[in-house]
């Protein structure tokens, strides 16, 4: 039994009475904050569901709900080689020990555990080459697109008119999908030049349409519709119809290797040029997910020849 209050010091009793709170009450499960996080956030559907993915990961190597006590160096880094072990690719490990020390540093930041996130085991990806398509691969995508029939459901927009839009805009301004489908015709200058504030980072971007991407857009101009392609088609349907149309050019590839064929290109003609038109703040980024080798050989430096 413990002694009273009145014979131990103020100071003692209320360390024993936090201890006893902390011994007697269940701990605050991640589950909790993690939805709190995302309400105080704003967070989309999608992310709330890649935290759902991580959590449940971590219930079932805990083989119980992750509580507060398990934001911990070695419990953490027991699951990280667990998920390695299982098989699991390191790409998806390490999205989810990024997800997990997001939450984990947020709740550092408010308070709600006493330690920020240290030494945990890193994983180490595996390098992969940027894809892009030469300009004769563009060329043979567009001309499969040309031989399109038929129109878009009731907006008497041709398909082969709106993907040849798609495919010039994605190429000559290198905006990713989600920001291609919010795409404006007003916010297009009379000289091409557009501005965009990107969604993934917020950054401000400035782009320029050539003549024919230009014409393309025009082709499908309609005065009831004030986006380009998101009036039209929504994310899914582009990627599954864009996909569909490189299959039958022949090719390999899908909506993202349009802004890494841009910048490619222009790295090509214009040697550090691809990180403006990327968007990027990052040095190295733009030649470690998007610029092609493959492309840019022939502009690459070599020493002159042996006689």
């Amino acid at each position: 039994m413990f002694t009273s209050p009145q014979r131990v010091p103020s100071l003692l009793w209320g360390t024993i009475e936090r201890w006893l709170v902390t011994m007697i009450a269940p701990s605050p499960l991640l589950r909790d904050y993690a939805q709190q996080y995302a309400v105080s956030r704003g967070l989309a559907p999608s992310t709330v569901k890649a935290h759902t993915y991580v959590l449940n990961s971590l219930a079932r190597f805990l083989q119980r709900e992750p509580e507060r006590s398990d934001f911990a160096r070695d419990t953490v880094n027991a699951w990280l080689f667990a998920e390695l072990s299982s098989g699991l690719d390191a790409n998806t490990v390490h999205t989810r020990r990024r997800t997990l020390l997001t939450l984990w540093r947020d709740a550092f930041e408010e308070s709600w555990v006493d330690s920020a996130p240290a030494r945990i085991r890193k994983i180490k990806l595996p390098s992969k080459i940027p894809n892009a398509w030469t300009q004769e691969q563009i060329r043979q995508l567009l001309a499969t697109i040309d031989k399109s029939k038929g129109s878009l459901h009731c907006h008497r927009v041709s398909r082969c008119l709106f993907w040849r839009a798609y495919v010039m805009v994605g190429y000559y301004t290198g905006l990713r999908l989600g920001d291609l489908l919010k795409l404006r015709f007003d916010q297009i200058e009379r000289d091409g030049s557009l501005i965009v504030i990107q969604n993934k980072t917020g950054t401000p971007v400035r782009c320029v349409l050539e003549y024919e991407a230009m014409s393309a857009v025009e082709g499908i101009l309609r005065p009831e519709r004030a986006r380009i392609f998101g009036d039209l088609m929504s994310k899914k349907c582009i990627q599954e119809n864009f996909a569909a149309i490189v299959k039958r050019a022949g090719l390999r590839g899908s909506t993202k290797w349009l802004r890494s064929t841009g910048a490619s290109w222009c790295e090509a003609v214009t040697p550090g040029s691809a990180m403006a038109f990327l968007g990027h703040r990052t040095h190295g980024l733009a030649y470690k997910h998007y610029v092609s080798p493959v492309i840019i050989q022939g502009s690459q430096p070599s020493p002159p020849k042996i006689e």
